[in-house]
C-alpha cells in the first residue's frame, strides 16, 4: 500500500475566501488487484482523518506559491440551526406530540429572597407609621363625635332644668360612652361655679391613643387642642 498527499481547493458561500483542503489517501500500485483493505490501510485511513481533523481551523498556505492563505473550516452538522448552526439548546426537550417543551426554573436564589425581604422592609418601615396614624385619628374622630352628643344633651337638659348636668345625671338619664370610645378615652364633666352655668367636657386618652393627647369642650364651644378638631 502507498501513501498519497491530495489537496483540493473548495469556496464556500458563506466565506469569499478559498478554502484549501489537504489530507493523506492510501493507494493501490499498478496492476493490483482489487481486496479487502488489510490493518495497514485501515490505519493509513485513520491518519488521514486524523490529519484533516487536526488541520481544520489552522492557515494553510496556497501550494502554487500565491502567497495566499485560507483557514479550513469545519463542517456544519445537517441537525444545527438553519439561522446561526448552533445546536438548540440543552434545556430543550420534545415532549409527546413533537411539541417543544423547556424545563421549568423552580425555587428562588439567595440574592432573590434577599431582595425581596429587603422591598417588603422598606415599604413597612413606610406604610405602617402612616397606617398607625390613620388609626388614631378614626379613634380620635369617634371621641370629639360623642363629645359634641353630650354637648347636645346639656343644652336639651338646660332648657329642661334652668342648669347643666353633671356626669352622675347625665348617665342617669341613659348616657354611656360606646364601646369602641370607652376603651380609648374616659370623660369627666366639669361644672362652673359662678352665676351663669358653664360646663367644660373632658376626654382624657388611653391604652394606645395617650400619645394623641386629651381633648376638651366647653359650653362656649371652645375646642382644644384646636390643631386637633
Amino acid at each position: 500500500m502507498l501513501a498519497k498527499r491530495v489537496c483540493r481547493r473548495s469556496q464556500s458561500p458563506a466565506s469569499p475566501a478559498e478554502n484549501l483542503h489537504c489530507f493523506t489517501v492510501a493507494c493501490q500500485p499498478r496492476g493490483q488487484k482489487n481486496r479487502p483493505s488489510s490493518a495497514g490501510s485501515r490505519s493509513f485511513r485513520m491518519s488521514a482523518i486524523i490529519r484533516r481533523r487536526s488541520s481544520i481551523g489552522a492557515p494553510v498556505t496556497d501550494q502554487r506559491g500565491l502567497g495566499k492563505q485560507s483557514t479550513i473550516m469545519p463542517a456544519r452538522s445537517s441537525s444545527a440551526n438553519a439561522t446561526d448552526g448552533r445546536l438548540p439548546p440543552m434545556n430543550t426537550r420534545i415532549a409527546t406530540g413533537g411539541e417543544v417543551e423547556r424545563n421549568r426554573q423552580r425555587g428562588f436564589t439567595l440574592i432573590e429572597l434577599m431582595i425581596t425581604v429587603a422591598i417588603i422592609g422598606i415599604l413597612a418601615a413606610i406604610a405602617y407609621p402612616s397606617y398607625q396614624q390613620y388609626v388614631i385619628r378614626g379613634k380620635r374622630s369617634a371621641a370629639q363625635s360623642q363629645m359634641m352628643d353630650i354637648a347636645s344633651r346639656q343644652q336639651q337638659y338646660l332648657l329642661a332644668n334652668r342648669a347643666y348636668a353633671s356626669k352622675t345625671q347625665l348617665q342617669a338619664g341613659g348616657y354611656a360612652l360606646p364601646s369602641d370610645v370607652s376603651s380609648n378615652y374616659s370623660y369627666d364633666i366639669t361644672l362652673g361655679t359662678g352665676s351663669m352655668p358653664t360646663y367644660t367636657i373632658t376626654f382624657d386618652s388611653t391604652g394606645a391613643q395617650v400619645s394623641d393627647g386629651d381633648l376638651t369642650l366647653n359650653s362656649e364651644g371652645v375646642k382644644t387642642p384646636s390643631g386637633k378638631w
